[in-house]
């Protein structure tokens, strides 16, 4: 029987479509290898052909159907590489497709890619690292925290070992690890992160907030600032009395270490003094309020004087030009000036300063003004010695090596230095040592106690102690009340200075 040519044509054509669907239907594979659940099938497709499943091949090197380039993207094949065509995300292992193309995976393209432990953080540069909570591997590389715990970055504590939150250095410093302050010597931002409520000069932790500048803060000990050989410590070092708990400065209290207590304050130490214990209300007219107060209290005079019964000057030999003068630098006033610059003067002992001023530094700085006892003790070493050395024996009418006493002691010799009658200095400073220039004169502890300038103690308002001094001063170890000794100078004197002890 015959067929018209139209219905032949019709039927090839069916049957094509046929043959093309049922194809097309069919998934790729990606192995020769025989049906995996017919064990008998020897690698053979059922239809006897090699490849398996007699569809196309996910590796044939052509882009198949339902592919989206070639042999990658669609649901059966692998995921396509950077610059490969794509129809949707999950077609590209970076999962970003965008204008039909595959991206290079970003660290701002909102899905987990590349090294990534989580979206967009942690693998390493250049993603940053993974927030608290977040997926991880590895703490330090992949944590902001730098704990990765169970896979998850953890959240930074004071005690998990490492330095991270707004920690300053390992497990100390900062507020919001619960760590604690940070000790000496140990790495600071501000001065919040020091148990010493001090962050120096070189970003470290001082022994004392006082002793965070450089100058008369890590200048004391042996040889002057920059000479060879020198060897100095921090000034607020400290050292035990013989037999007994308590420490104390083992060097007086430098300029420096008066300037730092007055610039943290604002001058207002007048707002602090009352907060301490054992403060008299009586005081407070005898402290600064303000730099410009504590400037006039420092220096040469202090006219006028609420104490000062002559109202007039209230310090003794202060004034730089006639034998007199003040380690705290100050502005030149006229013909009241001094002959060395603030860096030269920070490192020396403080001298001219008020019995009441030492007494509030001591309390700001952690300690007290010590007593005439602990004086002694430090002097003779607890009663085991005559001297601070020993009992080797000591002319206070001769110069000697161990102390600075007789005028032994000058520097630095300044261009333009004035010089009186005989070659003596009219700016007393120059006889003034920083502390620590005389090692030889020890206690057994370190503590540089006798010579340089005599002592304010405790033991009562204005009361002072004979250590001996760079002038003649000797050391008879009883304390004296300044102020009915020299009623119209009650408020400094060049040969008395302090220290501060710390029970």
């Amino acid at each position: 029987m015959a067929h018209h040519p139209e219905v032949l044509r019709s039927r090839v054509a069916a049957a094509l479509f046929v043959v093309s669907v049922a194809f097309a239907s069919e998934a790729c594979t990606t192995s020769a290898a025989g049906d995996a659940d017919d064990p008998g099938s020897g690698g053979a497709s059922s239809s006897g052909a090699s490849g398996g499943g007699g569809g196309p091949s996910c590796t044939n090197g052509k882009k198949d159907d339902a592919e989206t380039d070639v042999d990658c993207g669609g649901a059966d094949a692998p995921a396509c590489a950077d610059g490969k065509s794509c129809g949707a995300a999950s077609d590209c292992v970076s999962k970003v497709c965008t204008g039909d193309v595959c991206q290079v995976p970003t660290t701002s393209d909102g899905v987990r890619n590349g090294d990534e432990t989580d979206i967009d953080c942690g693998g390493g540069a250049p993603a940053p690292l993974c927030a608290s909570g977040k997926t991880c591997a590895e703490g330090l590389r992949d944590c902001t925290s730098k704990v990765c715990t169970g896979s998850v970055c953890q959240v930074p504590t004071g005690t998990d070992g490492v330095q991270n939150g707004d920690e300053s250095a390992v497990d100390c410093g900062g507020t919001t690890t619960g760590a604690p302050r940070c000790g000496t010597g140990v790495a600071c931002e501000v001065d919040n992160d020091c148990a010493s409520n001090g962050c120096a000069f070189d970003k470290k932790c001082a022994a004392r907030r006082s002793c965070a500048r450089q100058l008369g803060g890590v200048t004391c000990g042996s040889g002057e600032v920059g000479a060879g050989g020198a060897s100095h410590e921090s000034c607020c070092a400290s050292a035990p009395l013989a037999g007994s708990a308590v420490r104390m400065d083992k060097y007086l209290v430098t300029a420096g270490r008066m300037r730092a207590f007055i610039e943290r304050l604002g001058g207002n130490v007048r707002a602090f003094a009352p907060t301490t214990t054992g403060w008299s209300a009586a005081w407070n007219p005898l402290v600064p309020s303000t730099v410009a107060e504590a400037n006039v209290m420092l220096g040469s005079y202090w006219n006028g004087a609420p104490n000062d019964s002559d109202g007039q000057q209230s310090k003794r030999s202060c004034a730089s030009g006639s034998f007199g003068g003040h380690t705290y630098w100050t502005a030149a006033n006229g013909a009241d000036y001094s002959d060395f610059t603030q860096n030269q003067l920070d490192v020396k002992a403080l001298n001219c300063v008020g019995w009441h001023l030492a007494r509030a530094f001591c309390s700001w700085d952690g300690g007290r003004l010590p007593t005439r006892a602990e004086i002694i003790n430090a002097f003779r070493n607890g009663g085991a010695t005559t001297y601070p050395w020993g009992n080797a024996a000591y002319d206070p009418g001769v110069q000697d090596s161990r102390l600075n006493h007789e005028f032994n002691y000058g520097f630095p010799n300044v261009a333009g230095r004035r010089l009186l009658g005989g070659g003596a200095a009219a700016d007393i400073a120059w006889h003034v040592s920083p502390p620590g220039r005389f090692p030889l004169g020890r206690n057994n502890n370190g503590v540089e106690i006798a010579g340089n300038l005599l002592h304010w103690v405790s033991d009562g308002e204005y009361f002072f102690n004979w250590t001996l001094s760079w002038e003649r001063h000797g050391a008879n170890l009883n304390n004296q009340d300044w102020r009915s000794a020299w009623p119209g100078e009650p408020n400094g004197y060049y040969a008395i200075g302090f220290r501060c002890v710390y029970d």
